[in-house]
C-alpha cells in the first residue's frame, strides 16, 4: 500500500515560497483596527481586526492548482478546507481572499476560530462593518444562543458580495449554535448563502460535523517536485535536488514542516546546515525538540498536534494521547491493522476498552492526526516524530511495550512458511525497525519482539527479500539481552540470511560460534541446534568441502530421525540435502534416487504446490540433466519455472534459478546463440535483484562467457577474466569455482574448448 494522505482523508493545504506559519494567531495579536466612532448609547464590546493575512502570502505559490480551481467552483456551498495541522489550509484560504478582494465591490472578513474569545471579537467586528446595533454586537460578544441568526440576518442583507473565513476551527463546537449541536446543522455560524462565500479551515473533515450544505475539500501533502522547489527556494545553498527530495520525503511533503526546515536551513549558521544533515537529525531524533520558526510555540511542528491532544483530554478523551503515542512507536506512514489496536490496553475499565480505542481512533482521524481506512490506520511522519519527542517525559517504557503488543497482535495466526502470509510479514517489517528505533535506553528487547522479528526475517528470506531480513535481525539483535532460546533462533535466522547472500565464510564462522553456545545452552540434539547444524553443512558445501558437508548432513539426519517422525518437514529437509550433496560429488544416480524418495514424501505431507516440493522437483531435474537426459530435464524445468512465476513472482531468486537452468540446458544441447541471449537477460535481472558480485550472478556470468566462446566471440576471454577476478575476491583462489574459471581461460588461450559448465543447484 503506497502512502498518500489523499487516499484516506487526513489531508492538507497550500504551500508557498515563504511560509505562512501561525497566520491566524498573528491576526489575533494585531493592535485592534481603528473603528468608526460609536453610536450614542451603551458602550460597545471590543472587536479585533478581520483583515485577511494576505501580506504574509508568498510572491509565488507552489502547486495546489487543483485545489484553487475547486475553490473557484463554489456552487453556493460552505467550503471546508480540512486536513492535518501545518498543511497550509490557512495559506490556501488567504490566497482565495487575495483573489476575492481584487474584485469590485467585494468585502473579505477573516475571523480566527482558534478560541472562543478571538472568535467572538471577530464576529463583533464583522457585524459592526455591516451596521449592527449595539445590542447585536453585545449578543455576539456574549455568545448568545441566537448570535448566529443575528449575524446571518446582517450577512444576507449585505450590500456587497463577501467572503467570510473562519480560520483554525479545530474545535468545531465553537461554531455551533448551542452545546451538543453540530456547527453544520444549519443553525451554527457556517452557512451557505447566495450573497457570499463561507470558508472554514479545520482539521476535522467529518461530514457529520459540517453537514450537507458544506463541501469538504481534503487538502493533501505537496507534490514532490513542488516540495523540492520550496526547500530549494528557502535554502538554496543547502544541497542538491536529490538531497532536497530525500528530506521532503522524510517530512512527508508536509508544507509546514518543509517551510520550517527550509527557513531553518536558510538561517545564519544553523547547527544542521544541509538537507542531508537535517534529515539525519530527524532520523536520530536530534532535530525534534525545536523545528522552530519563531517565538510562537505553535510554529514548532511538534506543538501543533499537542494543542489538539490537550483539547481532547480536557473534553473527556484522555485515552487519545496515549493511543497516538503508541501508534507513533510504530512506523510512520505505514498501515497498522485496525484490528490490532484492540490489543492496546488503555488505562480505562476493561469493559470500556474496545469502545475507547474505537473512539480514540475516530478522534485522531477527525483531527487529522491519523488516516483511517477500512482496515488500517496510518500516522503521518511528522506527527509521529513530534509525538515521540514527548516520550522521555512520559511513561516511555510502558508506551513502548504497548506498541510491541500491538505489532505482535498484527501477526497472530500467521505462519512464515506460508506464502499467503508473506505480504503481512513484509508489511510488519518497518514497524519492527521503528520499535527498535524507539526502544527506551537501558531496556533489552523482550522475547516476543525477538520472536516476531525471527518469524518476519524468515518470511522475508523465503519470499526473496533476504537482505532486508538480515538487516531486521541485526537491528533487533543489537538490542537483545543474553543468549536464550529465543535469541538463539533469531541469531540463526541472521546466519541463514548471510549465507544466502553468498557470504559463505562469514556465515560458516557465525554458525560455528553460535553452535558452540547453543549446544551448551540447549543440547546438541535440540531441534533448534540441529537446524543450525543443517545450515552449517550447507555453507560448508557452498565453500567446496562436500565431504565434510555430507558428514554433517548425515549426522543431522540421524539426530532428527531420533527426535522427529520420518516424514516431519525438518527430517525431509535434511534428507533432501543428503541427496543434494551426493549430486555435488557426482553421484548422480544416488542423488536421483534420493530426490525421488523425498519428493514422494514431500508431496504426500505438503501437497503438490508447496515451495519445498518445487525445490525437490528443481533439484531432481538438475540431477537428470547432469546424467545428460537433457530433454527430460528441460521439460521439467519449464513446468517448474511457470509454477514459480505464479507462486513466487518473476524476481524471486528461485524463479531466476529456474531461468538459469533453462539457459544452461540450451548451452549443453548445442544452442549457444539461444543460451547467450537467455543468459544476457538473466544477468540483467540477477544484477538488479542480487547484485553484481553475488555467487549466483557470477555463475551466470561465467556460463554466458562460455556461450560466447561457443559462438566464437572474441569478448569471451575478457568476460572470463572479469569473472575470475570477481570469484577470487569473493571466494578465494582455491575455491572450485575460481579454479574452474582459471582453467577455462587457459583452455581458450591454448585453443581448446573449455569443459562443459557444471554448477550446484
Amino acid at each position: 500500500m503506497g502512502f498518500g494522505w489523499d487516499a484516506l482523508g487526513a489531508v492538507a493545504g497550500v504551500v508557498a515560497a515563504v511560509p505562512v506559519v501561525g497566520v491566524g494567531l498573528r491576526g489575533v495579536l494585531r493592535r485592534p483596527a481603528r473603528l468608526p466612532p460609536p453610536d450614542p448609547g451603551p458602550e460597545r464590546p471590543g472587536g479585533t481586526s478581520v483583515a485577511p493575512p494576505t501580506g504574509a502570502l508568498p510572491r509565488r505559490l507552489l502547486g495546489r492548482a487543483a485545489e484553487r480551481r475547486a475553490l473557484r467552483r463554489r456552487g453556493g456551498a460552505v467550503i471546508v478546507l480540512a486536513g492535518l495541522g501545518g498543511q497550509g489550509k490557512t495559506t490556501l484560504a488567504a490566497d482565495l481572499a487575495e483573489r476575492w478582494r481584487r474584485g469590485r465591490r467585494r468585502d473579505v472578513w477573516w475571523v480566527s476560530a482558534a478560541d472562543e474569545t478571538t472568535l467572538r471579537a471577530g464576529l463583533v467586528t464583522v457585524a459592526r462593518r455591516l451596521g449592527a446595533s449595539p445590542a447585536t454586537e453585545r449578543a455576539l460578544a456574549g455568545g448568545a444562543p441566537d448570535a448566529p441568526d443575528l449575524l446571518w440576518a446582517l450577512l444576507d442583507r449585505a450590500p456587497r458580495r463577501w467572503l467570510l473565513v473562519f480560520d483554525n476551527a479545530d474545535v468545531p463546537s465553537l461554531l455551533a449554535a448551542r452545546p451538543g449541536a453540530a456547527p453544520g446543522d444549519g443553525t451554527g455560524l457556517p452557512r451557505a448563502s447566495r450573497r457570499g462565500l463561507t470558508v472554514v479551515t479545520t482539521r476535522d473533515d467529518s461530514a457529520e460535523t459540517w453537514g450537507r450544505h458544506a463541501r469538504v475539500l481534503r487538502i493533501g501533502p505537496l507534490d514532490e517536485d513542488d516540495a523540492v522547489r520550496l526547500l530549494r527556494d528557502l535554502a538554496p545553498r543547502a544541497g542538491s535536488d536529490d538531497e532536497a527530495r530525500a528530506l521532503a520525503r522524510r517530512l512527508g511533503r508536509l508544507p509546514l514542516a518543509l517551510q520550517l526546515a527550509g527557513r531553518y536551513l536558510g538561517s545564519p549558521a544553523p547547527r544542521w546546515s544541509t538537507f542531508a544533515a537535517y534529515r539525519r537529525a530527524l532520523d536520530d531524533g536530534a532535530g525534534l525538540t525545536r523545528l522552530s520558526g519563531g517565538d510562537d510555540p505553535r510554529s514548532a511542528a511538534m506543538w501543533t498536534w499537542e494543542i489538539t491532544l490537550d483539547h481532547l483530554a480536557s473534553s473527556g478523551h484522555p485515552e487519545v494521547r496515549p493511543l497516538l503515542r503508541i501508534l507513533s512507536c510504530c512506523a510512520a506512514a505505514t498501515p497498522v491493522p485496525r484490528s490490532a489496536l484492540f490489543a492496546v490496553r488503555l488505562d480505562v475499565p476493561p469493559d470500556e476498552a474496545d469502545r475507547r480505542v474505537e473512539a480514540g481512533v475516530e478522534l485522531l482521524r477527525r483531527y487529522g492526526l491519523v488516516e483511517v481506512g477500512d482496515a488500517a490506520v496510518l500516522v503521518h511522519p511528522l506527527v509521529a516524530d513530534a509525538s515521540r519527542a514527548h516520550l522521555p517525559g512520559e511513561d516511555w517504557a510502558g508506551t513502548w511495550r504497548a506498541a510491541v503488543g500491538l505489532v505482535v497482535r498484527t501477526l497472530d495466526g500467521l505462519d512464515p512458511l506460508s506464502p499467503a502470509d508473506w505480504p503481512r510479514y513484509v508489511a510488519t517489517e518497518p514497524h519492527l525497525h521503528a520499535l527498535v528505533a524507539t526502544m527506551p535506553d537501558g531496556l533489552d528487547a523482550p522475547g516476543d519482539l525477538l520472536e516476531i522479528a525471527r518469524a518476519t526475517g524468515e518470511a522475508l528470506r523465503l519470499s526473496g527479500a533476504v537482505a532486508p531480513g538480515e538487516r531486521l535481525c541485526a537491528a533487533v539483535l543489537g538490542r537483545a539481552g543474553d543468549l536464550d532460546e529465543v535469541r538463539f533462533r533469531l541469531e540463526h535466522e541472521r546466519v541463514r540470511a548471510v549465507g544466502l547472500q553468498g557470504r559463505w565464510s562469514e556465515a560458516r564462522d557465525a554458525a560455528r560460534a553460535l553452535l558452540d553456545d547453543g549446544a551448551g545452552l540447549l543440547g546438541r540434539d535440540h531441534p533448534d541446534v540441529l537446524a543450525l547444524r543443517h545450515d552449517l553443512a550447507w555453507v560448508t558445501a557452498m565453500l567446496g568441502d562436500f565431504a565434510a558437508a555430507e558428514r554433517i548432513f548425515r549426522a543431522v539426519l540421524a539426530g532428527r530421525e531420533r527426535r522427529l517422525p520420518p516424514d516431519h518437514p525438518d527430517t525431509l529437509r535434511t534428507w533432501n540435502e543428503v541427496a543434494w550433496v551426493a549430486g555435488c560429488q557426482g553421484r548422480w544416480a544416488e542423488a536421483e534416487q534420493g530426490y525421488r524418495e523425498v519428493l514422494r514424501e514431500r508431496r504426500r505431507v505438503l501437497g503438490d504446490r508447496d515451495p519445498e516440493v518445487l525445490i525437490t522437483e528443481h533439484e531432481l531435474a538438475w540431477t537428470i540433466a547432469n546424467q545428460e537426459r537433457f530433454a527430460e530435464a528441460e521439460e521439467a524445468h519449464r513446468v517448474i519455472l511457470e509454477r514459480r512465476r505464479e507462486m513466487l513472482g518473476p524476481d524471486h531468486p528461485r524463479t531466476l534459478g529456474s531461468r538459469h537452468e533453462l539457459a544452461w540446458l540450451a548451452l549443453r544441447q548445442g544452442r549457444p546463440r539461444e543460451a547467450e541471449a537467455q543468459y544476457r537477460d538473466l544477468l540483467a535481472d540477477l544484477r538488479r535483484v542480487l547484485g553484481d558480485h553475488h555467487p549466483d550472478t557470477l555463475v551466470a556470468a561465467y556460463e554466458r562467457a562460455l556461450a560466447l566462446a561457443a559462438r566464437g566471440r572474441r569478448e569471451a576471454l575478457a568476460a572470463l577474466a572479469d569473472v575470475a577476478a570477481a570469484r577470487e575476491r569473493a571466494c578465494g583462489a582455491d575455491h572450485p569455482d575460481t579454479r574452474a574459471t582459471a582453467k577455462a581461460i587457459r583452455d581458450l588461450q591454448d585453443g581448446r574448448d573449455p569443459d562443459p559448465p557444471r554448477h550446484l543447484s
